[in-house]
Formats: structure tokens, C-alpha cells, sequence
């Protein structure tokens, strides 16, 4: 065959084996940022209970508040750890952190000294601070093995295998603990999952090429959002979805214990969190072949909105009916999440470290805005009543997600 015609089959291919490479290792990120979500689920309902203990629940607002605050600082930072150390090595000191801190959190086992508790709580928001940068840092290596046309699908599939942990996690801990005296059983597990997580990384990662991140300073880096007008109002949707998961993951746990025990407690949040299993992706491919984000991501906010503001009204003692509720809450914060993911990541790529730590920092001002303005409001009004505020406020995010351009 002459050599024009053996070129392009040569070029086909390299490109095939490239994107063979690219969905291994997107197969592996899938897998590893399941088991960094789920070290960490069993947890997440748990610490808001573990900090009262220590604080009471009129401050644990602003303990949280304080942890994201910190993390916002953090993310404003890590494009100067990537740029000097690369995203493996970012990644890698992280997870040491994230570990010791577990280490720390767990010996709420052992100790129960009132002198424990400013350790406890310092760890807890030095731990929070460790596992966001673990995030981010997946955000890169998966954007960096994506392609814009796929994004909503590869998304879905990510988003899927990490709520698949906040599904397993709360019924985890429903099984391992009755009380916050043996709520360090989950810190155990979490840093014990964090050996095969490094271990898989560093396998596959040790060597990874990092991209030329882009080096902007806050200014420039608002100034960039603020141009573009898509990007700008899918970082206020964004922030709106954290806002209510900063209330919801805080003081869900907390009002569902003044009628459940914690074990029932966690069951009925980890049945609540299907929907994040079972809508995102087929979500995420609707919106990369037949409708645009816009339109799945506006129903959300109605949905999630209307089904929050009955929490304030319902008063039943029944499991089934928190589920249901709990349910449909997340049946409209999983459309918005995938949409969310969706959006952005087909706008970027992983050189735009700027956009995609400010889109994560957006995130942290809603864990601190939000925790802050709902401890503000329990001088005033009782914790019930939180959730219709709460539901105002999402949908209220419906004026942001009119306003963007459907990329289909």
C-alpha cells in the first residue's frame, strides 16, 4: 500500500490507542474517587454530632464555617503546589495529612477529657482542608483524561460512583456506631481506606505529565469569570447547590436526632441519597445528546426547593416518610449537581487551574456563609424553620440557571 494511504491509518491508530489509554485511566479515577468519598461518608453525617459535643450546636455552624473558610484559602493557593511539587505529589502530601488527622479524630475511642476537644475540632478542619485538596487534585487528572464531547457522560459516571458513597457510607455508620461514644469506629475506617487509595494513585499516577497552569492572581481571576457570563452564572448555581448542602448536611442530622436515634438517623440519609445514584447518569447523557443543562438543572432547583420547605411542616415519627422527603430533596440536588459538572467542565480544561479552583472556592464561601447566616437564625427561630429559609434561597438559583447558554 502506498505510504499516503498507510499515514491516516497510522494516525487512527495513535488516536485510538490514546483514547483507549484515556478510559483506563478514567476507569481508574472512577474507581479511587469512590474509595476517597467513601472513607469519608461514613463520617460526614456523624461530625456535625461529634463537633456539638464539644461546642454545642449553637456554635458547630461556625466551626464549619471556619474549616471552609480555611479551605477557600487553601484552594487560592494550590496552583503554587501544583506549579512548584506537580498534581501527584499535591495529591500525595494531602492524603498524608488527611490520615493523620483521621489518626487524631479517632482517638475520640479512648479519650474523653474535656482538654480533647480543641484537638479534636483542630483536626476535623485540618482534616476538611486535606481532603478538598484531594479533590481537586481528581478534578485535574480526570480533566485531564477527558474530552468535552463525553463530559456529561464521564461526569455522570463520576458523580454517580462518588454518591454511590454517600448511599453505602451513612449505612455503614447506622452499623458500626449507636452514639457519638463509638463514632470513632468511622475515623478508623477512613483512614484505613486511605492505604489502597495511595496506593492505586501512586501506581498510576507517580509519573503523570503536568499540564502549564495558568497563573492569574484573584483579581484577573475574577475578572475572567465575570466576562464570561456562562461560567459566572453556573458558579452562582454552584454556589446556591452548596449552600444547601451546608445547611442540610449540618442540621439534617441534627433535627432528625430530636425524633430518631443516630443509627436511624444515618439509615434514612443514606436511603434519602438514591436519587444521586440512580439519576446522574442518564442525566448526564441527556444533556450531551437530546436536552441542554439549563432546562434539567431548573427543574432541579424547583424540585429540591418545594420538597426542602415540607421539612419545616412535617411532623410524622415515621422512617418512611423522612425517607421520601429526604428523597425527593436530593432527587433536585443531584439534577443540579450533574448539571452543574456537566456545564463547567465543557468550558474547560485541565490548564484552567484558575476557573476550577475559583469554581471549588465558590463551594467554600457557601460552607461559610451558610453555616454562619443558619446559627444567626437560631438565635431567632427554631431549627425547623431553617429549612423553609433554605428552601427560598434554592429557588431563588433558578434566576441564575435561565440565564446561561445550553452548550447542545
Amino acid at each position: 500500500m502506498p505510504s499516503g494511504q498507510t499515514e491516516p491509518v497510522f494516525i487512527k491508530q495513535n488516536l485510538n490507542l490514546a483514547s483507549s489509554i484515556s478510559k483506563n485511566k478514567r476507569i481508574i479515577l472512577y474507581i479511587t474517587s469512590f474509595l476517597i468519598a467513601l472513607h469519608n461518608t461514613p463520617a460526614v453525617f456523624i461530625n456535625s454530632s461529634m463537633v456539638e459535643q464539644f461546642v454545642g450546636d449553637k456554635y458547630v455552624g461556625y466551626i464549619f464555617a471556619i474549616s471552609s473558610l480555611l479551605s477557600l484559602i487553601l484552594l487560592s493557593k494550590i496552583k503554587n503546589f501544583l506549579n512548584k511539587i506537580g498534581n501527584y505529589k499535591t495529591f500525595a502530601t494531602a492524603l498524608v495529612v488527611n490520615f493523620i488527622c483521621l489518626s487524631i479524630t479517632s482517638l475520640s475511642l479512648f479519650v474523653e477529657h474535656h482538654y480533647y476537644g480543641p484537638i479534636f475540632v483542630s483536626a476535623y478542619i485540618i482534616g476538611h482542608m486535606a481532603r478538598i485538596a484531594m479533590i481537586f487534585c481528581m478534578d485535574v487528572f480526570l480533566e485531564n483524561a477527558s474530552q468535552d464531547k463525553d463530559t456529561g457522560g464521564i461526569r455522570g459516571i463520576l458523580l454517580t460512583s462518588i454518591n454511590l458513597s454517600f448511599i453505602i457510607g451513612p449505612l455503614l455508620a447506622s452499623s458500626m456506631i449507636t452514639s457519638t461514644k463509638d463514632a470513632g469506629v468511622v475515623y478508623i475506617w477512613g483512614l484505613t481506606l486511605l492505604i489502597p487509595i495511595y496506593l492505586i494513585i501512586k501506581r498510576n499516577f507517580s509519573n503523570y505529565i503536568d499540564s502549564n497552569y495558568t497563573k492569574n492572581d484573584i483579581s484577573e481571576m475574577v475578572f475572567k469569570i465575570f466576562r464570561n457570563k456562562d461560567i459566572y452564572n453556573v458558579c452562582r448555581t454552584n454556589f446556591t447547590l452548596a449552600f444547601f448542602y451546608s445547611w442540610m448536611i449540618i442540621y439534617t442530622p441534627i433535627y432528625l436526632r430530636t425524633i430518631f436515634a443516630l443509627s436511624e438517623v444515618a439509615m434514612i440519609i443514606g436511603f434519602g441519597l438514591l436519587p444521586f445514584i440512580l439519576l446522574q447518569i442518564p442525566l448526564g447523557k441527556i444533556a450531551d445528546k437530546i436536552l441542554g443543562e439549563k432546562e434539567i438543572m431548573t427543574a432541579g432547583f424547583i424540585i429540591a426547593g418545594i420538597s426542602t420547605s415540607l421539612i419545616s411542616f412535617i411532623n410524622s415519627d415515621s422512617m418512611l416518610v423522612w425517607i421520601a422527603i429526604i428523597f425527593m430533596t436530593r432527587v433536585g440536588a443531584s439534577m443540579i449537581e450533574v448539571m452543574n459538572e456537566t456545564y463547567l467542565f465543557k468550558k474547560v480544561n485541565d490548564s484552567d487551574i484558575d476557573i476550577l479552583s475559583a469554581y471549588r472556592s465558590i463551594e467554600g464561601l457557601a460552607y461559610i456563609g451558610g453555616p454562619i447566616l443558619a446559627s444567626l437564625l437560631l438565635i431567632f427561630i427554631d431549627i425547623k424553620f431553617i429549612f423553609l429559609v433554605l428552601a427560598i434561597i434554592v429557588i431563588h438559583g433558578i434566576k441564575f440557571s435561565l440565564r446561561i447558554t445550553d452548550t447542545k
